[in-house]
This record gives C-alpha cells, sequence and structure tokens, in this order.
C-alpha cells in the first residue's frame, strides 16, 4: 500500500520518452489567397531541409492544397471549409501550394516539424 501512495505521489503522468520530439525544426504558417491562381502557402527554403509532420485547418473557403508543387483542382487535395488535414510521416522539401476551391479566398493555419 505504501508503494502505490509514494508512486500517487509523484504522479509520472508522461514518461520522458513520450515528451521527446524527434524533429529539430518547426515552422509555422498563415496564408490567405488573394484570387483564383496558385499561391505558396509555406516555403521551407531557409526553414527546414524536410518537411516530416504537418497540421493544418484551412478557413473561410475550402481550397485545394499540396505539397511540392502547384495545387489545382485535379491533382491537389480538397479541404473544405473549416476542416483540416494531419500527417506524421509524410517528405516534402520545397512548399505547400495552395488554391481556393470557390469564389471565397481561403486562408490555412499550420505547422510543420522537420530536419
Amino acid at each position: 500500500k505504501r508503494r502505490r501512495q509514494q508512486m500517487a505521489d509523484k504522479a509520472p503522468w508522461r514518461q520522458e520518452i513520450e515528451l521527446l520530439q524527434n524533429y529539430q525544426k518547426h515552422a509555422t504558417f498563415t496564408h490567405t489567397t488573394s484570387g483564383s491562381t496558385v499561391e505558396t502557402a509555406l516555403d521551407l527554403t531557409g526553414k527546414m531541409e524536410e518537411g516530416n509532420k504537418v497540421s493544418f485547418v484551412v478557413e473561410t473557403g475550402g481550397a485545394y492544397v499540396a505539397f511540392d508543387e502547384d495545387a489545382t483542382s485535379s491533382t491537389g487535395m480538397l479541404v473544405p471549409a473549416d476542416e483540416g488535414y494531419f500527417d506524421d510521416n509524410i517528405y516534402f522539401s520545397s512548399k505547400i501550394s495552395i488554391i481556393r476551391e470557390g469564389s471565397t479566398n481561403a486562408r490555412i493555419r499550420g505547422i510543420v516539424w522537420g530536419r
């Protein structure tokens, strides 16, 4: 009983290995489209060599999003307004691009972790 009480007093809720981040760099981004052409939401140049984990949300209007290429309605990933995307097993090395789906400008907010 005493052993159980000592463990409760220390409250080791998280192990050290769970708190370690294996990506040395991160970059946050927010971009609002200004027209109906493709735009770069995040340029990795000078920020990191590669993106390996990404999380973002698209707001105000739907948009097509692409990694390492220009987004189009046929090659981009459609993310509806107020929806998001997360991937922790990805590789891209240059940019995230965005093009709005309709006539409403879209805003994308997110974070990328990488090396």
